[in-house]
């Protein structure tokens, strides 16, 4: 394991913003996109409905934690490459690690897209569960970068 070496308060003032910056971004963002998003998966429903001939029973109930749901769980999801670069930090997973377990993450990203998405439909899961698929590559790249690196020892001196 390596050591950085000690830095001093201003430094450390100035990356707590960007710490903690980074984050709501990433939190905010998708929240956002699953805004913009709604219209698309509520069309998915109805024409859904109409297939199979079903008279939609719409309350507004329903409807807005539906709208509150939607946006916060595409916002979790945007948490994934913050979640991985930690596990790579303290030690627990390498970029190799996750690259070697991809099939894994597949599989497990799949029914976690299932279970969290607040909707039955397909439309909704393939977006969340592309998206995520999507951020497990970018955080395998965040974690080659956060990697911490072996120090070379210098040459032992034989006298």
């Amino acid at each position: 394991m390596t050591t950085s070496p000690p830095r001093g308060a201003e430094e450390k003032a100035r990356a707590r913003p960007a710490k903690l910056t980074l984050p709501l971004i990433l939190f905010i963002f998708p929240c956002l996109l699953g805004v913009l998003m709604m219209p698309a998966a509520v069309r998915a429903m109805l024409d859904f409905n109409e297939w199979t001939g079903f008279d939609p029973d719409l309350r507004l109930r329903e409807w807005m934690g539906l709208a509150v749901t939607m946006p916060v769980v595409f916002g979790l999801a945007f948490q994934t490459p913050l979640a991985m670069a930690f596990f790579t930090r303290i030690g627990v997973m390498t970029a190799r690690g996750y690259l070697q377990y991809w099939r894994h993450a597949v599989l497990g990203l799949g029914v976690f897209a299932a279970v969290i998405t607040p909707t039955l439909d397909l439309i909704t899961w393939g977006y969340l569960f592309g998206l995520m698929f999507v951020l497990y590559l970018v955080g395998v790249g965040v974690c080659r970068m956060v990697e911490p690196r072996p120090t070379e020892s210098p040459p032992a001196c034989n006298v």
